[in-house]
C-alpha cells in the first residue's frame, strides 16, 4: 500500500524500522530541499546537530544530551495585503485542496486535521479512559466524599 520511506545501512529501500538507518527524501530533490532546509534552519543555523551527528533515538543513553536545535518562523502577515484580506485567502487555498478527489471512504487532509477531528468528538463523546483509570477515579471520588461530574 505504501511505498518505502527508509533506507538500510547499505542504502537499499526498506518498510523494516528495525533495519531503517535513514530516511528517504521523499518528493525526490524538491522533498530533499524542504527537509534539507530544516536542517539548516534547526542545526546548522542554531549550532546544534544536524544530519550524522544527532544521535540514535532508540539506542543512544537517555542521560546523553541529543542537542537538538528547533527553528521557529514568526511572519507579519499584513505586510502585502490586511490581516483580513490574508485569511480570506488562506481559507480559500484550504476550501480548494479540501475539495480535490479523494478515495472512498477518505478525505483530503492538511495539518492539524486530525487533531481538529479528536478535539469535536472529544466534544461531542467526552474523554476516553480505559476501566483501570475509571475505577481509580471511583475509588479517589470515595475516599474524598466528593461527587464526580458528567
Amino acid at each position: 500500500m505504501y511505498g518505502k520511506f527508509a533506507a538500510d545501512k547499505d542504502g537499499n529501500p526498506t518498510d523494516n524500522p528495525v533495519l531503517a538507518q535513514s530516511l528517504l527524501p521523499i518528493g525526490n530533490y524538491k522533498g530533499y530541499g524542504l527537509a534539507a532546509m530544516g536542517e539548516v534552519l534547526s542545526g546548522v543555523l542554531s549550532g546544534m546537530a544536524f544530519g550524522m551527528a544527532i544521535p540514535a533515538m532508540f539506542t543512544t543513553p537517555m542521560d546523553r544530551p541529543r542537542n537538538l536545535g528547533q527553528f521557529y518562523l514568526v511572519i507579519r502577515t499584513d505586510v502585502c495585503q490586511s490581516q483580513h484580506d490574508f485569511e480570506k485567502r488562506m481559507q480559500q487555498m484550504t476550501d480548494e485542496v479540501r475539495l480535490e478527489p479523494n478515495k472512498p471512504g477518505e478525505k483530503v487532509m492538511l495539518a492539524n486535521d486530525p487533531q481538529i477531528d479528536e478535539a469535536q468528538l472529544r466534544q461531542k463523546e467526552g474523554i476516553l479512559i480505559d476501566d483501570f483509570l475509571l475505577k481509580e477515579f471511583e475509588k479517589l471520588t470515595k475516599e474524598l466524599e466528593v461527587k464526580p461530574l458528567t
